[in-house]
């Protein structure tokens, strides 16, 4: 199964001009080709961190809710997500970066979001979490005292749960003021090596931890009560509660990424949905639903001598046809990080570029193709 620990990413930036000769090469993003048929290889995984030979993906999935009309794309709501900038530094507006001599350079190490449209990033460096308004705003800054924070995820009632898997080896509960909680203990039933945790995904009242980009397994609620029974899904679970989805990377070299939705209810196959990118592939930065079950694809691609980007895909909820993408910039400065994007419960995604002046949390849309 290989390291299951995130690398590094990267951060800011290709060249704007080889962006454009990306897009132009491409076709206008016509390059996303979905096509039924080839066999997955065992490189499949439900969600989590960075890695560059199998498959990643991010984000945090919520309860299940009953399904509106399908959708793809934009989608508007009342409190749309702005873009927001935070520059590095320990005020309540900044993020914390490191960058020791003898250790690895880190940045804020991921984010997520809540049904509101608010965003929590995870400022480790600064020992804590910082929840913004849809509009941008800091709203609220939640002091946490853990040594090795690295993920984090939120419940539809506000209770946050924080990942740290080496020191603490527990999910730690915060409620919606951050108060303490209580702990949920990683290692158990299915999870014999804390270490190999590579995210945490909160849906409904429970809590899961990823082991190794593959299974999911529960290991309490979000009321801080541990497992008593360690259910393990084979999958990310859909927001509308009616799939799991795992993603996989089928040839690394010619570019080609599988997405694969399973009924949750049975287990039964739903769709499965080749998509020919453009070489190299080098990870999946993100596979999840949006309230609807639309799916989010996120790959950091790159053409022979060019420098990589990230490809986003959206997926149709039913059939896995490709119904819109859009090509980013993809990260490259040496911060290390678990997850850059988050999808928002109503539509769109929430991607975090980094730059030497701090990081610009950017909101995207699929744009449709005609």
């Amino acid at each position: 199964m290989g390291d299951s620990r995130p690398e590094p990413t990267g951060g800011r930036s290709a060249p704007l001009i080889a962006l454009v000769a990306g897009v132009l090469c491409l076709g206008a993003l016509y390059f996303l080709l979905a096509r039924p048929g080839a066999k997955p290889s065992s490189m499949e995984t439900s969600s989590g961190g960075r890695q560059t030979d199998r498959s990643t993906a991010s984000g945090t999935a919520r309860a299940a809710h009953p399904a509106p009309s399908r959708s793809v794309g934009r989608q508007e709501s009342s409190a749309a997500t702005k873009p927001f900038f935070a520059g590095w530094g320990s005020d309540r507006d900044q993020l914390g970066r490191e960058r020791p001599q003898e250790a690895n350079p880190v940045g804020p190490m991921s984010l997520t979001s809540d049904r509101q449209g608010r965003i929590y990033v995870l400022d480790q460096v600064n020992d804590r979490i910082v929840r913004r308004a849809p509009d941008g705003k800091v709203e609220r800054v939640i002091p946490i005292a853990l040594n090795t924070p690295e993920d984090v995820a939120v419940a539809d009632d506000g209770v946050v749960a924080v990942l740290d898997r080496h020191s603490g080896a527990a999910v730690t509960m915060y409620d919606a003021d951050g108060a303490r909680l209580g702990e949920l203990p990683l290692v158990g039933d299915g999870i014999p090596d804390s270490g190999e945790v590579t995210g945490i995904v909160v849906d409904g009242d429970d809590v899961y931890a990823e082991r190794g980009h593959q299974e999911l397994v529960k290991v309490g609620s979000t009321a801080a009560q541990p497992a008593t029974s360690r259910e393990t899904l084979k999958g990310r679970p859909s927001r509308d509660g009616l799939s799991l989805l795992r993603a996989a990377i089928v040839d690394k070299a010619e570019g080609k990424v599988a997405v694969s939705s399973f009924v949750r209810a049975t287990g039964e196959p739903r769709f499965r949905r080749d998509i020919s990118l453009w070489p190299i592939v080098r990870r999946i930065m993100l596979l999840d639903t949006d309230r609807t079950g639309t799916v989010y694809l996120a790959v950091e691609a790159q053409r022979p001598g060019a420098q990589a980007s990230v490809v986003l895909s959206c997926l149709d909820a039913d059939s896995g046809d490709v119904r819109g993408g859009k090509l980013l910039e993809a990260n490259t400065l040496p911060e290390e990080t678990l997850r850059d994007f988050d999808v928002l419960d109503a539509g769109g995604v929430v991607y975090a570029l980094r730059s030497d002046a701090g990081v610009e949390y950017q909101r995207f849309d699929c744009e449709r193709r005609q």
